[in-house]
């Protein structure tokens, strides 16, 4: 059990300072809110958001009506995630109509979810209503700057961590009950086969178990292990080989670089909450709830610096880091606030940590809110462009189309005929030969080509290969604000850089 913080104040004093304090917190949230308004806006328009929405698309739909959900590694398509979200997705696009847009109601209520789980755990180590709402305000700010693309996206990334903080929620007030160490053991389970990258708190759990209570972590580690081997049993009898090779042994280029300018670029949207984080982490001796929070921000940083060396890997490599950067911010702000003059100094010298988090928040607000109207404004944009787009597709002959950005096609009615990054990572790696892109992008396999850019980019998801190849059998038909369209040339030509693709 944690030990909570006494709160600060008394008196009269002491109910202004809880007044101010809830002023300050209703500020937040309300900018949290006015986060969240482009997402939720989003929701219900067939319009992309990312590369992803398309790609877990198919695949859901491939769960539920018996297709292929894990195809050999020499195809053009692949699934590197579990299957359990696939499913989920998929019966309720069944209902829905639209799984990319079942998808999204998903994620957000995820991302809601854990939301309330930062504010519920806080309350449940002593942290008062108003700074718990201000941790978790603070989180939903933190993501809209780390990575406002996820938040409400038909990915399954924010379930699965859905599944693992409400884990953590159920267990904490009492580590040795059975009933809870079962929920929070299957429900990390259930995060992990949601997406494999959502480890970081199932393990922070696991060793603070082993710390505290070994008999706790037998009985934690038998529920995990029985729902693991059910879910394996099933996943290797329906799928065979192709399951263990999509999921553990995808093909994946890795550098070191990578992580690095990874790391630079989430630390200014990290910044502030890891100001506050250090606090807490000052009493990790003296608070058990500080011990389990830095336990959890060490492995989500080792995670994530090895999982953002990946090709295609990008902030979300990095919601475990904010999660728990959350989490220790939350309890630091009961440390530091409200900042009396009758704190001893060492504590009063602390409340100077709350300086630089509440400067960067002031600077960052105004351009925050410039950028959130700019999405509102060109969401009618998209809304107004992409039907057109999709009808170029089925003109074009969508039965035979490439998408990179594959909701379009997905809408289209196109089948999963190419999947841009996986197929160049294969490519990259040299598990498929690369004189395929010589074969698939000939001007007769692919009757249209939707891309976001033209194909002379040289930092694109295909090899260099490939892209030659669409230059040479390839012209620009149609440019949108969903990219570029590419039609077979009519006659063939020596081959040379049209003009159409030229800089």
């Amino acid at each position: 059990m944690s030990h909570a913080l006494p709160p600060a104040g008394s008196g009269r004093a002491g109910n202004l300072n809880g007044q101010w304090l809830w002023v300050a917190a209703a500020i937040l949230l309300a900018i949290a809110c006015f986060d969240l308004i482009e997402p939720a806006a989003n929701l219900p328009f067939r319009v992309p958001r990312n590369i992803n929405e398309g790609w877990n698309a198919y695949w859901a739909i491939a769960a539920v009506s018996g297709g292929q959900l894990y195809p050999p590694m020499a195809a053009t398509i692949s699934n590197n995630y579990p299957p359990v979200s696939f499913f989920l997705v998929g019966f309720l696009g069944l209902m829905t109509g639209d799984p990319v847009l079942a998808g999204r109601a998903v994620a957000l209520v995820s991302f809601l979810v854990v939301v309330a789980d930062i504010f519920i755990w806080l309350r449940l180590n002593g942290v008062r209503g108003s700074l718990a709402t201000a941790g978790a305000a603070a989180f939903v700010i933190t993501l809209d700057a780390l990575s406002h693309g996820s938040i409400a996206t038909n990915d399954p990334q924010w379930l699965a961590h859905a599944f693992a903080t409400t884990g953590l929620v159920i267990l904490w007030p009492k580590q040795s009950s059975t009933a809870r160490l079962a929920w929070a053991a299957n429900l990390a389970v259930l995060g992990a086969w949601v997406k494999h990258l959502v480890l970081p708190l199932p393990a922070a759990i696991a060793i603070w178990l082993a710390r505290t209570d070994p008999r706790a972590l037998w009985k934690w580690a038998g529920f995990a292990g029985i729902l693991s081997t059910l879910f394996l049993g099933a996943a290797v009898a329906g799928y065979g080989q192709a399951f263990l090779d999509g999921v553990l042994s995808a093909p994946r280029k890795f550098s070191l670089g990578r992580s690095a300018l990874m790391a630079r670029a989430v630390l200014p949207a990290l910044f502030p909450l890891l100001c506050l984080a250090t606090v807490t982490f000052r009493h990790f001796r003296r608070n058990s709830a500080a011990r389990f929070v830095l336990l959890y921000f060490v492995l989500a940083a080792i995670s994530a610096a090895m999982a953002s060396g990946g090709d295609g890997v990008s902030e979300n490599a990095f919601f475990d880091v904010a999660i728990a950067a959350a989490l220790a911010a939350g309890l630091a702000l009961e440390e530091l606030l409200p900042c009396s003059l009758h704190r001893s100094p060492p504590v009063s010298r602390l409340c100077f940590a709350l300086l630089l988090p509440l400067l960067i928040l002031v600077v960052w607000v105004p351009f925050a809110f410039r950028a959130n109207i700019q999405r509102l404004q060109s969401l009618a944009a998209e809304i107004q462009a992409t039907p057109d787009d999709i009808q170029f597709l089925r003109r074009h002959g969508s039965q035979r189309a490439a998408c990179e950005s594959l909701s379009l096609c997905f809408w289209s009615d196109a089948p999963f005929n190419i999947d841009f990054f996986n197929l160049g990572q294969k490519l990259k790696t040299g598990r498929v030969p690369m004189d395929a892109c010589s074969v698939l992008f000939d001007g007769a396999h692919f009757s249209v080509i939707q891309m976001y850019t033209l194909p002379t980019t040289v930092d694109s998801r295909l090899p260099v290969a490939c892209n030659r190849a669409m230059i040479e059998h390839y012209d620009v038909a149609r440019v949108s604000i969903n990219g570029v369209f590419l039609l077979p040339r009519p006659q063939p030509h020596a081959a040379s850089m049209s003009p159409a693709f030229t800089s």
